[in-house]
């Protein structure tokens, strides 16, 4: 029997999917990520399981150095735990699926985030690497709103997005604001012919925005950007939680004191990126801050370290 015979009857091919290994960061992580992942529901001990380096080289091929580089891809992603027991000799690997599960909702995320705009939704000038700057239109003025003048004209070729109906809800937010004293000026007034362009505009992508807008004012006293990117963001937010509760969910994040989301200063990416957390807390009526997410974790390993002793203490009938 010649070897290539040979090699279709040994089986035990080591397949991996390959978007993993974008999403991990190399081919040899994901090849790891893959085999533990077999062996995760195959052992009830807590810790997780345990394989020698020898032994996953012989299931993967994969050389201890190139496992200790594919751990710790794994391990800054967060989807895998270690616990060395020095006086076992052991390693044990536990697979974080909670974790698995929000890098790949990020990660789409992102993804959607960066592609959300159908050919519809943005005209040929959007496309080019060209700044919009040299394109004779500079899109923000002196205080750093963009112009509705433009951006109605542009709503004219975005079909059905709303990029057009963004300056009515910039004009909307602009009124008044000289007596709440902001210092922002009123949006330039737009010839009624062309505020008829920005018809096809999405009433719910619009709602949602407008929320946005006016609680960002409320909080920071000036408008956030309007551009193609945050367009997108806010029409992926509209088809993550449905348009009922996008307008809702986009005020209440403004008031999120998330030590990231201050400091982001309420970015919609970042609402877009964590729209699970902030909709739970919206829900819940409390908010999981850094601070109280740690006292969180502090206390579940003081219940499970006292579990664990309790364990040791009734296995030897003391208790």
């Amino acid at each position: 029997m010649s070897p290539s015979e040979t090699l279709k009857l040994l089986g035990r091919p080591i397949a991996y999917h390959p978007r993993l290994a974008r999403l991990l960061g190399s081919v040899n992580a994901a090849i790891l990520f893959g085999q533990l992942v077999y062996w995760s529901d195959k052992t009830t001990h807590e810790l997780g399981i345990y394989k020698t380096a020898a032994q996953i080289e012989d299931e993967t091929g994969l050389s201890a150095k190139e496992q200790e580089t594919a751990r710790n891809k794994l391990k800054a992603h967060g989807v895998l735990h270690e616990t060395h027991k020095r006086l076992e000799h052991r390693l044990y690997f536990r697979i974080d699926f909670a974790a698995y599960d929000e890098l790949v909702c990020k990660h789409l995320a992102n993804s959607e985030t960066e592609n959300t705009e159908s050919p519809n939704d943005e005209s040929p000038n959007d496309k080019s690497e060209i700044p919009e700057t040299q394109k004779g239109d500079s899109g923000i003025d002196k205080s750093g709103i963009r112009e509705a003048t433009n951006e109605v004209f542009a709503g004219e070729q975005m079909g059905d997005s709303y990029k057009g109906a963004l300056d009515y809800s910039n004009r909307l937010l602009h009124k008044n604001t000289e007596n709440i004293g902001t210092g922002v000026a009123d949006a330039p007034t737009v010839p009624s012919e062309q505020v008829k362009k920005s018809k096809h505009a999405n009433p719910d992508n619009v709602a949602c925005w407008e929320a946005y807008a006016r609680a960002y004012r409320d909080r920071y006293g000036v408008l956030p950007a309007a551009n193609p990117k945050t367009r997108g963001q806010v029409a992926t937010l509209v088809r993550y939680v449905g348009k009922e509760v996008a307008p809702s969910l986009a005020k209440y994040f403004l008031s999120h004191n998330d030590s990231w989301f201050v400091k982001s200063r309420h970015e919609f990416g970042c609402l877009l990126k964590n729209y699970q957390q902030v909709l739970t807390d919206m829900q819940r009526g409390e908010q999981m801050t850094q601070t109280k997410a740690r006292q969180t974790e502090s206390t579940q390993s003081n219940y499970e370290a006292a579990k664990s002793a309790l364990a040791k203490l009734r296995a030897k009938g003391l208790a």
